[in-house]
């Protein structure tokens, strides 16, 4: 018999929640994923063989493993925000034969290179960040290290209870930035901000194999992060992220499949808002969004962050 847990903490429409959900999938291969319908669709995170909430619980990441990451800025060579060809080469050399090798290739990519000063291109969902921020993997550091009592954290952040802290987190959630006229301290979900991380693992980023100028305007698809695709309708706004929920339980390799499908379905519509809806139905998908960027108020402001809308139904 089918042991499901529902976790409202993980709305789909929600992007970190959503990639916090398939974070679990990356933690506990024996989870399976669907999502509630409605008007807004949670997780449900299901298992024949034991109680998923017990599965999660222990799925957990200890320290070691973040230490041990291919990522880690204090390896040989130092990797640093700005990453050489070099530098990746020898971190690759690494990461082939690490379990965790998808942390170099879903938040960096050798196939777009920036011709002014030889550095790589970083996907989206590793965004820039001044101060002390620094690296993506030293923010999911300093991120886990405030998740302190993992047993009772996660339970709450599953249940929509889990508590808030002063922290950037990722660096990409919407939600943590204050409005315009607030300027007080973001805060976020450490215990979905550690998940969102691992739920990177089936968004690859790749690149053309060319060298190119720093911008998207030049060739908007000079580079792309799985998932992101520049809309064909309206004026263009940059790539944007476009995920789905679905109804069917589905494992981890599951979802890989079902996010090929659900791209070349978005690809081929000229308006992400008139997708083939017999095409959605026999993937058992009813709802999709997509991103909104966070609009920063100058060139001095390194805040960055995406919301989202919905696509479909």
């Amino acid at each position: 018999m089918m042991r499901e847990l529902e976790c409202p903490g993980f709305a789909a429409e929600w992007l970190n929640g959503w990639l916090a959900a398939v974070g679990l999938l990356v933690l506990e291969p024996r989870l399976r994923l669907r999502w509630t319908e409605g008007v807004s669709p949670a997780a449900v995170i299901i298992c024949a063989e034991s109680e998923p909430l017990s599965l999660a619980l222990g799925a957990w990441p200890d320290a070691d493993r973040l230490d041990r990451m291919p990522i880690e800025r204090n390896g040989i060579p130092r990797l640093d925000r700005k990453v050489s060809v070099e530098d990746f080469r020898a971190r690759a050399e690494l990461a082939r034969d690490h379990s965790d090798g998808w942390t170099l290739s879903s938040t960096l990519t050798d196939l777009r290179v920036d011709r002014r000063d030889g550095t790589l291109w970083h996907a989206p969902l590793d965004p820039s960040s001044s101060g002390p921020a620094g690296t993506l993997h030293d923010r999911l550091v300093r991120t886990y290290r405030l998740v302190t009592t993992p047993d009772e954290m996660l339970p709450a952040s599953l249940a929509g209870t889990g508590r808030r802290v002063a922290a950037n987190g990722l660096g990409f959630d919407a939600r943590r930035i204050a409005g315009p006229a607030d300027d007080s301290t973001p805060l976020t979900d450490p215990v979905i901000e550690v998940l969102a991380f691992f739920g990177l693992r089936l968004l690859p980023a790749r690149g053309t194999g060319i060298e190119v100028a720093a911008t998207e305007r030049a060739d908007p698809d000079a580079s792309r992060q799985r998932c992101w695709q520049t809309p064909r309708e309206g004026t263009n706004r940059g790539q944007r992220m476009h995920w789905p929920a679905w109804s069917h339980p589905l494992d981890l390799w599951g979802v890989d499949a079902l996010l090929d499908s659900w791209s070349r379905i978005v690809a081929a519509s000229s308006d992400a808002r008139r997708l083939s809806r017999a095409a959605l139905k026999r993937l058992r998908i009813h709802a999709g969004w997509r991103t909104v960027a966070y609009q920063w108020k100058g060139s001095s402001d390194t805040t960055r962050g995406f919301a989202s809308e919905e696509i479909f139904p």
